[in-house]
């Protein structure tokens, strides 16, 4: 199994398929790569599909040096150099956007584009943000993880597919299909992710943003809300902004024909 050694000696499991321009999916807390598997089956036919476990994630090893924003970015930088990618699209979902641009200072001279799936940018709300959720979600999500992790992820999971209306898959398909091939992260790990998630503030990465940038964004999504990739959408002058109307946060299991084509699209634009 292909696996990438990090500056701290954390192992960082890795998945490829496909050849031509790379394509790097990241994924999104408490999940795994596995979340791409219809992304990565499309798209490989055209293009080098590259999916990556998050540090504790999936069959990523547990991080000795945390699980900050910094961190996660980091790894995304190392997967850029020792795979030796260049002129790629790099692809967040959730935590995983915050991840993409954290980590786009360090690799935006290797990029062509960016996809950034039910995105945000601050995941709490505050005085000057008011495009996230309330302080008190991730807390409380915090101090059940801590009690019964197993009841505090199914809850959470749930809420991904909350008010969808037309949805190709949904969150039985989800449950049976997908989730036994994604183990969950230890408690620790959640927490600990979870309080990244909390804190991370990537706001003063959006200005310097210059490459072309898709948002794809559920209009029934109530973990990021929507309101958080229109401010995506003002404050970097390069984005393409599709509302799905009907899904939820996680439109690339749930709605993969319009998600892909949608996508498709996009890379055409930019690869021709």
């Amino acid at each position: 199994m292909p696996y990438l050694t990090t500056s701290d000696s954390t192992l960082l499991y890795y998945e490829e398929a496909g050849e031509g321009k790379p394509l790097l999916f990241v994924h999104g807390w408490s999940l795994s790569s596995q979340i791409w598997t219809q992304q990565k089956e499309y798209f490989s036919s055209r293009y080098r599909c590259l999916t990556v476990d998050l540090r504790g994630h999936g069959r990523s090893n547990p991080s000795a040096s945390g699980y900050g924003i910094e961190v996660l970015a980091s790894d995304v930088t190392c997967l850029f150099d020792s795979l030796g990618l260049s002129d790629g699209t790099l692809f967040g979902w959730s935590l995983g956007a915050l991840v993409a641009l954290a980590a786009y200072p360090s690799v935006r001279e290797r990029l062509a584009a960016l996809v950034l799936v039910s995105a945000t940018s601050k995941y709490c709300s505050s005085a000057e943000y008011p495009y996230g959720l309330p302080e008190k979600e991730p807390r409380s999500l915090s101090l059940l993880l801590k009690r019964n992790p197993k009841k505090a992820l199914d809850g959470f999971l749930r809420r991904m597919f909350i008010g969808q209306q037309e949805s190709d898959w949904g969150f039985d398909d989800f449950e049976k299909d997908l989730l036994p091939l994604m183990p969950p992260p230890s408690a620790e790990v959640l927490v600990q992710a979870l309080q990244t998630l909390q804190t991370a503030d990537v706001r003063p990465v959006l200005a310097s943003v210059r490459e072309p940038v898709l948002l794809l964004h559920g209009d029934r999504d109530v973990i990021c809300p929507i309101a958080a990739s229109q401010y995506l959408e003002e404050k970097i002058s390069t984005t393409t902004r599709i509302i799905l109307a009907g899904a939820g946060h996680a439109p690339m299991f749930s709605r993969p024909a319009e998600f892909n084509a949608a996508i498709e699209s996009f890379l055409i634009n930019i690869y021709g």
